[in-house]
């Protein structure tokens, strides 16, 4: 006997299962009729037993199989807080994602947390206060898979010179770039990315360029969802995905916005970080409503002309979307999803994990571009001329003291470069200094 009654909970279940039961057995040395079972279920429905929930069948998808949900901070110096307080907390958050990762280590595959390090800026502030153990430890889970450490610094405008490149593709010490092997560099928010930036991502064997572009005052050069090959003048290639927001893969799951205010500080009271419960629940309740909401995302997707069987999202925290701590309740959410063996499947994954997954699916047939990927969002630096003014006249010092005619260069001078041409990459960073700079140039903030 078959029914499309789903029992809503473990005691409906095991009601349910003793009915189905008797109905093969046959009651009073009877076979039970449909309709007396059918009376059966009412009666325990009505007399608060159980409570049944019609199953409707999930409406099929014509090509996703898979999503892959890559997580981390979207990391943007200044916005939310404080440039100082930004990077104190992103050091912070690796070592939420590293006992997160530890925590989860013997877990199955599909039950672990994965975080992606959208910025080497906060691994190297952790890496030089960790101790000896943290450090062994964080190389264990980036060896497992489970953390990875993308190729760039931070989300940069267009303005950043040659040594400047050298720079952000150097910002880790060499032996830790080595041990860790980014193969992946992140642009998001800015709708840009300098051809000079892919040259020094390909010259230190970076491939992958993952972008999850902000349309305010802009948008992306191609649709969202869209895998491409970007050729370079020398004839070497970057493969890019434009994903959707950086931080929309949220939207997926549920059509409601968590986050509540607008960017309040990290210091504002009044708002914090979602808890486990208050975003993504890994009941099952939860999981099949969220499946739900998003089969009929992806169903957009594909009517919008998506034909890949793999969809790689991103996905911040759902406090302020930028400068957020990880969110490890993730990995249960994505290990029920899989339990109850609802398609498309959930993968949770690295940003070079997803990369690749998606170049064996997109890579074959993706389109090839060339050319300058230009910058909308460039137009805010001429609000700020003397700063911009000061910023070039800087980096001409810093070009006039490395000038053959003084000699060669003390390793204690070259270091005071070094950190000196770290500082105007912060510069250049895309909303570095604050969220106002712009509309209120003169505030104390600013």
């Amino acid at each position: 006997m078959k029914t499309n009654l789903k029992p809503a909970n473990s005691k409906a279940r095991a009601l349910l299962k003793k009915l189905l039961a008797l109905a093969e057995r046959g009651i009073d040395g009877e076979k039970a009729s449909v309709m007396r079972l059918n009376s059966l279920a009412l009666f325990c429905l009505f007399a608060g037993c159980c409570v049944f929930a019609a199953e409707a069948p999930s409406p099929a998808l014509q090509s996703i199989q898979q999503v892959d949900l890559i997580h981390f901070s979207y990391t943007d110096y200044g916005f939310t807080d404080h440039p100082a307080v930004c990077r104190d907390m992103q050091r912070r958050y690796l070592d939420l994602a590293l006992d997160a990762a530890l925590a989860s280590a013997t877990a199955p595959e599909g039950a672990r947390f994965k975080w992606t390090t959208e910025t080497t800026i906060a691994v190297n502030d952790w890496w030089q206060a960790a101790s000896v153990e943290r450090r062994t430890q964080f190389l264990q889970v980036v060896r497992a898979g489970q953390i990875e450490v993308s190729a760039l610094p931070l989300n940069n405008t267009p303005f950043l010179n040659r040594d400047q490149w050298h720079t952000m593709t150097h910002w880790l010490p060499e032996d830790l770039w080595t041990e860790l092997r980014p193969q992946a560099a992140v642009q998001n928010d800015v709708n840009g990315f300098p051809r000079a930036g892919a040259k020094e991502l390909l010259d230190r064997g970076v491939r992958y360029l993952f972008s999850g572009i902000n349309s305010d005052s802009g948008g992306p050069p191609l649709p969202r969802l869209t895998a491409f090959w970007w050729k370079q003048p020398d004839g070497r290639r970057l493969f890019v995905w434009l994903s959707l927001s950086y931080g929309d893969g949220f939207f997926l799951f549920d059509p409601v916005e968590w986050r509540r205010g607008p960017v309040p500080l990290a210091a504002d009271g009044r708002y914090r970080p979602p808890r486990p419960g208050d975003i993504l629940k890994s009941d099952e309740a939860s999981v099949r409503a969220a499946h739900r909401h998003c089969v009929e995302r992806l169903k957009q997707f594909e009517r919008d002309g998506y034909h890949h069987s793999i969809v790689p999202v991103s996905m911040t925290s759902m406090w302020r979307y930028d400068n957020d701590p990880p969110f490890p309740p993730l990995a249960d959410f994505a290990a029920a999803w899989n339990q109850l063996g609802l398609q498309p499947r959930l993968k949770l994954v690295t940003v070079t994990e997803a990369m690749k997954d998606l170049e064996r699916v997109a890579g074959p047939t993706a389109p090839e571009y060339a050319g300058e990927w230009t910058d909308w969002w460039a137009n805010g630096t001429a609000c700020a001329p003397r700063e911009v003014a000061a910023s070039r006249a800087a980096k001409r010092s810093l070009a006039a003291a490395q000038s053959p005619l003084w000699g060669p260069l003390s390793p204690s001078a070259q270091r005071t470069i070094d950190e000196l041409t770290k500082d105007l990459c912060l510069f250049d960073e895309h909303t570095w200094g604050s969220s106002m700079s712009v509309a209120l140039p003169y505030s104390l903030d600013t």
